[in-house]
């Protein structure tokens, strides 16, 4: 009896386009903090299987370090395929454009990031002074293969020109950045050689962040034989003082009547002095453990002089500190602040740095679409003015109350949805084109944004929610009203 052809057009489109704006908006909220919360800060990588590993002190990776011999620690554990030391740094692109500066050793990051070079030519180990920029960061600064860029660091008086080898892309919000070689991150960083802002490792299948924890934290034995550098026979009695490189004494033992002394200690790097007669060698042994190790150590006629590794047996895989990470003084890592998985996401930065929880966005979400429910309201208000005049028909040839309210809000409800799916449409579109441009990001890096089905069907539900409750107000006040005209003719 009453089909949709009968409704005015002009008042359902301009109920249409209300909600339409209403769900844009609303979608446009969710699709920002979802973004915020799901885009990656490339610390951890895209792809499955890739874990970082920073300083559990600091406010975020970028600003913590770790020593660099954490990455021969991290190669000898279980699972670990690859490994990628990294150095982050703040800068002023030729002083005007802030950027994320990553410093990385070229072969060990492609195999932990999925990138491709769309224009030019990946860097190499012998090409210190170059770098490759991120598509999107390229676009917004226009930079061209071939340019010559100036990085001032933001966290240092430090500054280093750069040219442009290749131009990259990741489909992730790593083309906001630009890599460089290992050492400019560390100098642009204001680091040492000795150290980086953290490290990425790829796992194998089947493996996570608890097993890599796990073996971290685990202990080994340590088993050192010390004999004497004339005769090599064994030494016999002497005390052994097993020290970290700050200085700190981890464990000490004398050895047996096999010149033989064990430790039980974590991966890391230790420092070996034997005591003889109350005299300390200066300059110590040093050993990097990263699981079950034997090692002999020849004592030296003078303890004054250096002692000298001899032979050495190791069960599984323990290698001696490589001479790329040596340096007259070496930082101390403990392995118990390291933090395994770091944060992936803006939104876990933004609730580590400055405590804004995700609930507290979906709030501001909420209020945002509460705040549409006046306009929403007004809007179905004019609706029933602008339908007043068919109702009157409608109730004139014998339509029941309770089935104009129905059919108004069948047609409240599929003008909502609609709008509402529409509506997200747009609203996350538009949100797409403005990140695209560059005006919006954070941390440095573009926000990640999709139309999820969740958040579609989300939008939909809500619009048909919000606008058939307020058809079915506005209807129940406008037939009210012809009921109280009706019964005031009928006694007149």
């Amino acid at each position: 009896m009453l089909g949709m052809r009968v409704w005015p057009l002009r008042a359902c489109l301009g109920f249409f386009v209300t909600m339409l704006a209403a769900a844009a908006l609303f979608s446009a909220t969710a699709a920002l903090i979802e973004g915020v919360y799901s885009s990656e800060l490339v610390y951890t990588g895209r792809d499955e299987g890739v874990i970082t590993i920073g300083w559990s002190g600091a406010k975020t990776l970028a600003t913590g370090t770790v020593p660099l011999y954490l990455v021969e620690i991290l190669k000898a554990m279980p699972g670990v395929e690859a490994v990628s030391p990294e150095a982050a740094a703040v800068c002023l692109l030729d002083g005007r454009e802030p950027v994320m500066a990553r410093g990385v050793l070229p072969r060990e990051f492609l195999s932990t990031a999925r990138i491709r070079v769309s224009e030019g030519e990946y860097f190499s180990e012998d090409m210190p002074h170059s770098a490759l920029v991120g598509r999107r960061l390229a676009k917004r600064a226009g930079i061209s293969v071939g340019d010559e860029i100036l990085l001032v660091s933001a966290l240092s008086d430090r500054s280093v020109t750069l040219r442009v080898v290749g131009i990259f892309e990741s489909g992730t919000p790593l083309e906001d950045e630009l890599l460089t070689p290992l050492w400019v991150g560390q100098w642009l960083r204001g680091l040492p050689y000795s150290r980086v802002s953290f490290v990425r490792v790829v796992m194998a299948e089947g493996y996570g962040p608890e097993d890599l924890r796990e073996a971290l934290l685990s202990n080994h034995t340590l088993r050192l034989t010390l004999v004497h550098s004339a005769n090599q026979t064994r030494a016999v009695g002497v005390r052994v003082r097993l020290v970290d490189p700050l200085g700190r004494l981890v464990a000490e033992g004398a050895t047996d009547e096999q010149g033989r002394v064990s430790f039980t200690v974590q991966p890391g790097l230790y420092l070996i002095y034997p005591v003889v007669g109350g005299k300390t060698s200066e300059k110590p042994f040093e050993v990097l453990v990263t699981s079950e190790a034997e090692f002999t150590v020849e004592l030296p006629q003078r303890l004054t002089a250096e002692l000298k590794p001899t032979t050495r047996k190791a069960p599984t895989e323990s290698r001696a500190l490589p001479k790329e990470y040596v340096e007259l003084v070496r930082p101390f890592v403990d392995l118990s602040k390291i933090e395994v998985g770091s944060e992936g996401s803006l939104g876990e930065l933004l609730s580590k740095t400055i405590g804004i929880p995700k609930k507290a966005l979906w709030t501001l979400a909420g209020v945002v679409s509460l705040s549409t429910l006046l306009t929403i309201r007004q809007s179905a208000s004019t609706l029933m003015s602008d339908l007043r005049r068919v109702l009157d028909i409608l109730r004139a040839i014998g339509a029941s109350r309770s089935y104009l309210r129905v059919r108004l809000l069948l047609m409240g409800g599929a003008l909502s949805a609609a709008s509402g799916a529409l509506g997200c449409l747009l609203g996350v579109g538009v949100l797409r084109l403005i990140v695209e441009r560059g005006t919006v990001y954070v941390a440095l890096h573009s926000l990640e944004v999709e139309i999820t089905p969740a958040l579609m069907a989300s939008s939909t539900a809500l619009a048909a929610l919000l606008g058939s409750a307020t058809v079915l107000m506005e209807s129940k006040r406008a037939l009210t009203d012809m009921e109280h005209f009706e019964h005031a003719l009928s006694a007149g």
